[in-house]
C-alpha cells in the first residue's frame, strides 16, 4: 500500500513539473514570435557605438561651413570615410565593417569654445530618424569645431535622418 501511495505521489509531482515546464516553453515561444501584424510604437531609441580616432595619428577634416552651421553625413563605405579623415605617417583609422554598419557623422562649427554634451538617435517611423546633439558654448570668442561620429546597424535604403542641434550656454 505504501508503494502505491509513493508511486501516485511521484507520478503527481512529475505531472505537475512537466505541465509547468511545457507552459513556460509556450510562453517563451510567444515572446520569441510576436504578432507580425502588431503595430510598432514609436519613437524607438536606436543603440549606437561611438567611433573614436583616439590612439591614432588621424583626425577629422575640418567642417567648411559658417559659424553655427552643421551637417549630418551618412558614410556607407571606406571610400566615403577617406573624404572625412586625414592620417599622418603610416597610421590608419579604426576599421568599420560597412556590410553590417553605417557611420553617422554629425559635425559643425561654433563661435565659442564648445563641448558636445548629450546625443541620441531615435526612430520615429519606419524610415524616419532623428539625431539630437547638445553643444555647450562658453563666452570665449574662439572658433571651434565639433563632431559626433556614431556607428549604427546598417540602415536600409530610403531612410531620412533629421539632425537637431541645440546650443546651450554654460
Amino acid at each position: 500500500m505504501k508503494r502505491v501511495i509513493k508511486s501516485i505521489m511521484l507520478v503527481s509531482i512529475f505531472s505537475i513539473i512537466a505541465g509547468y515546464s511545457c507552459s513556460n516553453k509556450n510562453e517563451n515561444k510567444e515572446d520569441e514570435n510576436p504578432n507580425p501584424n502588431e503595430e510598432v510604437e514609436y519613437p524607438i531609441e536606436i543603440p549606437f557605438e561611438d567611433y573614436s580616432l583616439a590612439g591614432t595619428s588621424c583626425k577629422w577634416k575640418r567642417f567648411q561651413g559658417k559659424t553655427y552651421e552643421y551637417e549630418l553625413i551618412t558614410i556607407k563605405n571606406n571610400e566615403d570615410l577617406d573624404n572625412y579623415i586625414e592620417c599622418t605617417g603610416e597610421s590608419s583609422y579604426p576599421e568599420i565593417d560597412f556590410s553590417k554598419y553605417t557611420l553617422l557623422l554629425a559635425r559643425g562649427i561654433a563661435s565659442s569654445t564648445n563641448k558636445v554634451g548629450y546625443y541620441s538617435l531615435q526612430q520615429f517611423s519606419e524610415q524616419g530618424y532623428e539625431m539630437k546633439v547638445d553643444v555647450f558654448l562658453t563666452h570665449a570668442t574662439i572658433i571651434s569645431y565639433w563632431q559626433v561620429p556614431i556607428i549604427v546597424n546598417k540602415l536600409s535604403e530610403g531612410y531620412a535622418i533629421e539632425l537637431i542641434v541645440t546650443h546651450k550656454s554654460i
